[in-house]
C-alpha cells in the first residue's frame, strides 16, 4: 500500500504513522534492543498482506512496522 493517495499527497495519518514508527525504532535502538527479522522474503512488496504478531508486548506494532518497512511497506 502506498503512502500516497491518488492526488499524490500524503495524509496526516500517513505522516503520523511514519513519525511514530521512527520514534519507536529509535527507542528500540537507544534501549539496546536487538531485532532480528526472519522470513522477510515472504512479505510481498505490494498488494494485500496480513502481518501478525503474537503480542508479547505493547511495542509489537513497532517491531512489525520495522520489519514491513524493510520490505518497503507501511502497515
Amino acid at each position: 500500500m502506498s503512502a500516497f493517495r491518488a492526488s499524490g499527497s500524503r495524509t496526516s495519518a500517513d505522516r503520523t504513522y511514519r513519525v511514530v514508527n521512527r520514534v519507536g525504532a529509535l527507542l528500540l535502538r537507544v534501549w539496546g534492543v536487538n531485532v532480528t527479522a526472519r522470513g522477510l522474503e515472504h512479505v510481498p512488496r505490494d498488494g494485500a498482506a496480513v502481518l501478525a504478531a503474537n503480542h508479547v508486548g505493547f511495542l509489537d506494532f513497532v517491531i512489525v512496522g520495522w520489519a514491513a518497512r524493510r520490505r518497503g511497506r507501511l502497515v
